[in-house]
């Protein structure tokens, strides 16, 4: 029979969706590399072709599923008339909405970044991120400036340290997030956090206090499965 020579970025993403299926099933750690490419029915030689280990792998998937995301928001704000003040308010909801609709990957995503082995990835990945996100927050931050609405002396410094107060809470409000199972508690104090975050959003953009409105801890009970 005829080897079958597929693509590269089609293979690759068989690869990727292998992965993920068996991360989810059997468990990030347990899963071996001649698992993966037996899952496909390719060589390990294939596997180490676009990947240099599985660490390597699960950075690629993680930055595909954030990829697709910043790009959705990207496109979405760039559809949203309105003033500074809404198109705010949809960079933050419409992130955390469309996390929500996938809820187990996220989740599964953020246990298998924070195993020891895979803290400098994770915080590799969120100086990736704090990038992609900063034009986009910039030119909401601009624009509320422009319009007086938001009171600030500098855009780009403003926008900079409000994406600095929330990747540099991301790591402990994960933490809490994740811990949930054994601690309910955890709930109560993320809530906690997310009310004071957005809090201090508004104070650093110079809005009143509960102008925002952005209510995250509501989504809560989705991500945790408390009722």
């Amino acid at each position: 029979m005829a080897r079958v020579v597929k693509d590269a970025e089609v293979r690759r993403e068989e690869l990727l969706d292998a992965a993920l299926e068996l991360f989810s099933t059997v468990g990030y750690e347990r899963t071996s590399v001649q698992q993966i490419t037996d899952a496909v029915g390719v060589a390990k030689g294939t596997f180490y072709h676009y990947f240099e280990s599985k660490q390597d792998l699960l950075a690629q998937l993680v930055d595909r599923f954030a990829g697709d995301l910043f790009d959705q928001l990207d496109k979405a704000l760039r559809k949203i008339d309105g003033d500074a003040l809404h198109r705010l308010r949809a960079f933050f909801t419409l992130s955390t909405q469309w996390k929500m609709e996938r809820r187990a990957v996220t989740i599964a995503f953020g246990e298998w970044l924070f195993l020891d082995d895979n803290l400098p990835l994770l915080h590799k990945l969120m100086n990736a991120w704090f990038e992609r996100t900063r034009q986009m927050l910039f030119e909401i931050v601009e624009q509320g400036a422009r319009e007086g609405m938001f009171h600030v002396a500098d855009p780009r410094a403003t926008s900079d340290v409000v994406l600095w107060l929330w990747y540099g809470s991301a790591e402990h409000l994960a933490e809490l997030l994740l811990g949930t199972r054994e601690h309910p508690e955890n709930v109560d104090a993320l809530s906690a956090a997310l009310c004071a975050l957005e809090t201090a959003q508004e104070r650093i953009l110079g809005l009143p206090d509960s102008s925002l409105g952005l209510k995250l801890d509501s989504y809560l009970e989705g991500l945790t499965g408390r009722d």
